[in-house]
This record gives C-alpha cells, sequence and structure tokens, in this order.
C-alpha cells in the first residue's frame, strides 16, 4: 500500500489552469473563459511525458494550421461552401494550439526570446493569409461595390485592436508590477534582431495606440504605490482585454463558419463585429484608460502633499 501511495503522489498533478496564466487582469477573457481552457485540457496529458513537444513546435503547428485555413477558404468556390466549416474549423485548433505554446512554456519555464519572437510572428502570418484566403474567396461573390472597403476597414482594424491591447497591457504591467532596475536591466533583449524588431513595434504600434489613450511607452509611472495603481487601472484594463487577437479569431472563425449557410456571410459579420463593434469598443477603452491615468496623476500628487 505505501508503495502504490508512493506511485500515486508521484504521478500526481502538478500543472495546473492556474500556472498557465499569466497576470489575470490583462488576460483576454475570451481566451480566459474559452480558448485557454480548452487548450488546458489538450496540455494535461503531456505532464507525465517523457518527451513532450516544446513549445516553439506547437508554434509552428499552430502556423501550419492557420495557414491551411486561409488555403482551405481560398478554395471554397470550388470546393464548396461546407469548406469554409473546415475552414473555420482549422482557424479554431490554430488558436488553441496559440494558446497551447505559451502555456506550456510558464508551465514548464521553456520561455524565451525567441519564443515570444517567433510567436508574434506566426501569429501575423495566420492572420494574413487566414484575411487573403477568405477575401479572395468570398468578395468576388458579392453583389456591389461595397464588399472590398468592407474587407480594407475589417483587417486594419484588427491591427489596430491588437496594437492598442499590446499597448496596454504593456503599461499596465509597469503600473501594477514595476520592475525593479535591475530586473528592468536584465530584461532587455540580447540579440540584435530581436532588438531591432521591439524597437519597430515600440515605434509603430505603440506610437497608434499613443494617439488614442495619450500614452507612450517611454512615459514614466506617476509616484504610486503598485496596488493603488492597479486599483485604479483594473477596470480599464479589463475592458481592453476585449480587444486582443484571440477575440478577433473568434469573431473570424464564427463567421467563417455561418458561411455553410450563407455564403456572403463571413465578410458581413466580421465586419460588423471587428470593424463595427470592436471599434466603437476602443473608442469606449480610451475613453475609460485616459480617465484613469488622470486619476493616477491626481493621487500621485494626493500622495506627495
Amino acid at each position: 500500500m505505501t508503495t502504490r501511495a508512493a506511485e500515486g503522489s508521484a504521478m500526481a498533478s502538478t500543472w495546473t489552469y492556474e500556472r498557465t496564466l499569466k497576470d489575470r487582469d490583462v488576460e483576454e477573457k475570451i481566451n480566459y473563459f474559452w480558448h485557454r481552457p480548452v487548450a488546458f485540457q489538450l496540455l494535461r496529458p503531456m505532464e507525465h511525458w517523457g518527451r513532450r513537444p516544446s513549445p516553439n513546435q506547437i508554434t509552428v503547428c499552430s502556423g501550419i494550421f492557420g495557414v491551411a485555413s486561409g488555403v482551405v477558404a481560398y478554395f471554397s468556390p470550388q470546393i464548396g461552401a461546407f469548406a469554409l466549416l473546415i475552414s473555420a474549423l482549422l482557424l479554431f485548433i490554430s488558436v488553441i494550439l496559440d494558446c497551447c505554446d505559451g502555456m506550456l512554456a510558464r508551465l514548464t519555464g521553456q520561455s524565451s526570446e525567441f519564443g515570444m519572437v517567433l510567436d508574434g510572428a506566426v501569429d501575423f502570418l495566420v492572420a494574413m493569409a487566414f484575411g487573403l484566403g477568405l477575401s479572395f474567396a468570398v468578395v468576388p461573390t458579392m453583389d456591389g461595390n461595397w464588399a472590398l472597403p468592407m474587407v480594407v476597414v475589417t483587417f486594419p482594424s484588427m491591427v489596430f485592436h491588437c496594437a492598442v491591447y499590446d499597448h496596454l497591457k504593456n503599461r499596465f504591467v509597469l503600473l501594477a508590477n514595476p520592475p525593479k532596475p535591475s530586473q528592468a536591466k536584465a530584461k532587455q533583449p540580447t540579440n540584435i534582431f530581436i532588438r531591432a524588431l521591439k524597437a519597430v513595434y515600440e515605434n509603430t504600434y505603440s506610437g497608434v495606440s499613443y494617439v488614442l489613450t495619450g500614452v507612450g511607452h517611454l512615459d514614466d509611472r506617476p509616484n504610486l504605490s503598485p496596488e493603488k495603481a492597479r486599483e485604479i487601472m483594473v477596470k480599464p484594463m479589463r475592458m481592453a482585454a476585449w480587444l486582443g487577437l484571440g477575440t478577433h479569431f473568434f469573431c473570424l472563425y464564427l463567421a467563417t463558419a455561418l458561411g455553410v449557410f450563407y455564403v456572403e456571410a463571413p465578410i458581413i459579420a466580421a465586419a460588423v463585429l471587428i470593424a463595427g463593434l470592436l471599434n466603437i469598443w476602443m473608442l469606449v477603452v480610451a475613453v475609460a484608460w485616459r480617465r484613469g491615468e488622470q486619476a493616477l496623476l491626481k493621487a500621485a500628487a494626493a500622495s506627495a502633499e
């Protein structure tokens, strides 16, 4: 009995869902409640595997499924409307695997600079492949001159939203979890290629977000305790968490699946959800964030008196 108990203890799970997450306040809501729980069920059996895929290998698999979803969407006019359902399923699998790589990296301590860059590059590749495949397949079937403008507005809006979310997430982390000087120095990328990509990101995505929020990536945090800063900014951050890539991919694979019933539905639904509702929501978030930043300054001034 003792031996069996010891064996059972050795096989006991140490992987928990909470360990796969970063700061819950910055997690995308659609990921936290839908994509990540599904991804965790895929990861759980790997805990006791002698050999398991690396996070980077899972990232590459995510890219393969994502690009395949775009290819299937592109050939849907020849295959039939049912191909759009297959495309939606492939994109869903890609999103789940995209969640798995980061979750596995946190569970096993395998996070790396290269892995973060690879993940971002694959996300961009999947979004481009799927967007182009769906657009070239569906737009020619739509009557009128309004289809192409819908696409032109929808996909840049998607990039814009993700830029704002990423920028505000980084800002919130700085406010609520400020690094010590030694830690901040240690977190600087060592690879010159990664430094260059980071510079491009900070001067494009963060610049775009600055226009809306009035806060730049180089702005100092107010002299306020992390606890007070989190208390003030947690609501705007949770609002911004609906602007991330997971939300957009959810809208896209859901809209694409509707193409089985109505071939024009993917473009129309994506435009309504992304170019319509999420653009309005982004403006609401921007107002909330500006008010939060003003509240931070007032609280900092009051504490200095």
